[in-house]
């Protein structure tokens, strides 16, 4: 059933991409990915992976993200969102989480609203809930962005935000059920939580083709993900260096 649920929103998405007749674009590329590992005895990660722009009128495939844009006017953009949640792990990822259960990465369906007050600067807010009905929990988001430097070849931006996780998502990524625990992991359940994040992003336009996209991001996570017997630190830093070609 979670399967059939999702061909048929993907489905829906694609025949709406096919029946487009605006102008269809794509770039490619290379990301090198890094992040630090909250969960005890974890590794750190650094993972390249390629880089995958589709768009097609209103419809756009971005990363890991695959959407379609209702309203964009005014300053104001709204799109539908379906996009995967790379949280999770598993038992063998660290001697200390051996006895967990795994936990599954997550696909978000939901809708995202960006307002421009200025050239410079956006507003955007995402709301999204668990598709195959994982955790049957949902995460909202907070972010404000702006360019600090901004010209035909380069722009750069700072952001902040905040990230809102429901008590089912947060328990489920962040817990210890009664099964799983044991002298070193006692029981742990959490309700909802709210964490905090900044970071920078780059852009760099070599020509009509070639260009180099460059991000960091530091999360503070909240007190109580901190807490819990499985988790290390209270926060994470994540970055990746991308090279993309326009065809």
């Amino acid at each position: 059933m979670k399967f059939k649920n999702a061909f048929l929103l993907f489905s829906l998405l694609f025949t709406g991409l096919l029946a487009n007749e605006k102008a269809f674009t794509i770039k490619t590329g290379l990301a090198d990915i890094a992040h630090t590992n909250m969960y005890k005895g974890a590794n750190d990660k650094n993972i390249v992976v390629p880089l995958l722009f589709l768009k097609y009128g209103d419809f756009y495939f971005e990363g890991l993200s695959l959407g379609y844009t209702f309203y964009n006017a005014n300053a104001l953009k709204v799109q539908l969102e379906v996009s995967a949640n790379m949280l999770g792990y598993e038992s063998s990822d660290s001697n200390y989480l051996r006895g967990m259960d795994k936990r599954e990465i997550d696909i978000q369906t939901g809708f995202k609203v960006a307002y421009k007050p200025s050239q410079n600067s956006e507003v955007s807010s995402k709301i999204a809930y668990d598709f195959f009905n994982i955790h049957g929990g949902f995460s909202a988001d907070l972010k404000y962005s702006y360019d600090l430097f901004k010209n035909s070849k380069n722009i750069f931006t700072t952001y902040a935000g905040l990230e809102y996780l429901s008590e089912k998502k947060s328990d489920y990524y962040y817990g210890v059920r009664a099964d799983e625990a044991n002298v070193l992991r006692p029981m742990y359940t959490l309700d909802e939580t709210l964490n905090h994040y900044l970071g920078v992003k780059n852009l760099y336009i070599f020509n009509q083709q070639w260009a180099i996209l460059a991000r960091a991001e530091y999360k503070n996570f909240d007190k109580d993900i901190y807490k819990s017997p499985i988790i290390e630190e209270s926060y994470e830093f994540s970055g990746f260096v991308g090279v993309m070609y326009a065809w």
